[in-house]
C-alpha cells in the first residue's frame, strides 16, 4: 500500500520544502484533473453525459467555468512560477549548481509546463513524476511497496539488466576475437602487468613455499617416511646386488637388514636436513631466486607460451560470458510466487511473450541465451 510519513518531514530540517513539495503535488493533481475534465468537456458526448448525470452542474461550468477556464489556470500558473523562482533562488544561495543559471536548465520541463498551451501543460505530469521520485528518495513516501512500484521496479531491472549483459557480452566478444587473431594483448598483459609486479609475485610465491615447508611438511611428516621407507624397500627388494648378499650364508640376511635400515636413515636425514634448509631465513633468497628464474623463463616472449595464455584467456573469458548469459531476473521471477503464471491463466497473445510464459510455466531453468527470449 502507499505509505506517507509525516515523521520523515518533521525530523528533517529542510521541513519547509518538504512541505512545499507535498503541497505542489497536491496542486499539481488538482490542475491536473481539472486539466483533463475541461478537455474532456470539451467533447459532446462527455458533456452530454455530464448533462445526464447532473444537469444543474452542468449549465453552471458551461457558462461560470468553462469560458473562463484559462483565468483559473493562471492562478496555478503564478503558483508553479512563484515556486519555481523561490527554488531557483534557494539554488543559488546554497550554490547547488556549478552556474546560478543552471537550474532553469536542468528543471526547463517545470518552466515550459507553466506555459498555459495544451501541448506545454502536459509536462506537469513529468514534474508530477519528479517530485513524487524525490520524495520517495527522502522517504516521505514509500512507493516501493506499492503494485506500481514493484510493478516499475521488477520491469526496470529486467531492463537495466538485459541491456548491461548484452553491453558486457559484446566487449568480452571483442576481447575474445583480439586475442584469436593474434594481437599482442598478451605481450602487453605481460610487460605491462606481471613484470611490472614480478617483485611482488615472487615474494609472495616465497611466502607460500616457506608456508607449505613449515605446515604441511611437519603435519605430513609421518607420511613422508613411511613412503621413502616403502620405496627403499621395494629397492632393495629388486636389486640384483642386494639379493646376491642376502645369500651369504649366516650374515646375508643380517647385512640386508642392516644396508636398508642404513639407506633409509640416510635419505631421511638428507630431506629432514633438506627442508631445515630450506626454512632458515638465510635461504629465503636461494627461493626467492628460485621463483625468480621461473618466472622470468615463462615470460621470455615465448611463442608456445603466450599461445598457451591466449587459450587460457580465451577459455576463462567464455565462462564468464556463461554467467552474463543466465538470466537472473527469470530466477527472482520464479522465486517470487506472485509473478509466476497461475494454472488456467491465459496466455499472452505475442510469441515472444508466449515463450516466456511457457518457460516459468514449465519451469524452466536459467542460464539460456538472451537471444532466445527476446
Amino acid at each position: 500500500m502507499f505509505q506517507f510519513d509525516l515523521k520523515r518531514i518533521r525530523n528533517r530540517q529542510e521541513t519547509t520544502l518538504l512541505a512545499v513539495d507535498v503541497a505542489m503535488l497536491v496542486l499539481l493533481v488538482v490542475n491536473l484533473s481539472w486539466l483533463i475534465f475541461d478537455s474532456l468537456f470539451a467533447a459532446h458526448w462527455f458533456s452530454g453525459l455530464v448533462e445526464q448525470l447532473s444537469p444543474a452542474f452542468h449549465d453552471w461550468y458551461a457558462t461560470a467555468i468553462a469560458p473562463n477556464f484559462w483565468r483559473y489556470d493562471l492562478v496555478f500558473v503564478t503558483i508553479f512560477l512563484t515556486e519555481f523562482a523561490a527554488r531557483w533562488v534557494i539554488a543559488i544561495r546554497r550554490e547547488t549548481y556549478l552556474r546560478w543559471y543552471f537550474y532553469p536548465f536542468l528543471h526547463w520541463y517545470e518552466l515550459l509546463g507553466c506555459i498555459p498551451l495544451m501541448g506545454f501543460r502536459a509536462l506537469r505530469f513529468l514534474r508530477i513524476f519528479s517530485m513524487t521520485v524525490r520524495l520517495n528518495r527522502l522517504g516521505v513516501i514509500n512507493l516501493r511497496e506499492t503494485a506500481v512500484g514493484r510493478f516499475a521496479r521488477t520491469y526496470y531491472d529486467i531492463f537495466s539488466e538485459e541491456i548491461s549483459d548484452r553491453v558486457v557480452l559484446s566487449v568480452l566478444d571483442r576481447v575474445q576475437a583480439e586475442l584469436g587473431s593474434g594481437q599482442p594483448l598478451t605481450h602487453r598483459i605481460v610487460d605491462e602487468v606481471v613484470l611490472e609486479r614480478r617483485h611482488e609475485l615472487v615474494e609472495q610465491i616465497s611466502l607460500q613455499v616457506d608456508d607449505i615447508l613449515r605446515h604441511n611438511y611437519d603435519f605430513n611428516k609421518e607420511a613422508i617416511h613411511r613412503y621413502i621407507g616403502g620405496r627403499i624397500r621395494s629397492a632393495v627388494a629388486e636389486s640384483e646386488d642386494v639379493s646376491r648378499l642376502g645369500r651369504i650364508p649366516v650374515f646375508g640376511g643380517r647385512a640386508t637388514d642392516m644396508l636398508e635400515r642404513s639407506v633409509t636413515d640416510i635419505v631421511r636425514n638428507l630431506v629432514e636436513t633438506t627442508v631445515a634448509d630450506l626454512r632458515s631465513a638465510d635461504n629465503r633468497q636461494v627461493i626467492e631466486k628460485i621463483v625468480r628464474a621461473v618466472i622470468d623463463v615463462l615470460v621470455d616472449h615465448d611463442d608456445r607460451f603466450h599461445a598457451t595464455s591466449n587459450d587460457m584467456l580465451i577459455d576463462a573469458i567464455e565462462i564468464v560470458k556463461e554467467r552474463v548469459r543466465i538470466q537472473r531476473w527469470r530466477e527472482r521471477m520464479e522465486a517470487d510466487p506472485r509473478m509466476r503464471p497461475q494454472r488456467g491463466e491465459k496466455a499472452p497473445r505475442d510469441h515472444r511473450a508466449r515463450r516466456v510464459y511457457a518457460e516459468a510455466a514449465a519451469g524452466t531453468e536459467p542460464g539460456e541465451k538472451i537471444g532466445r527470449t527476446l
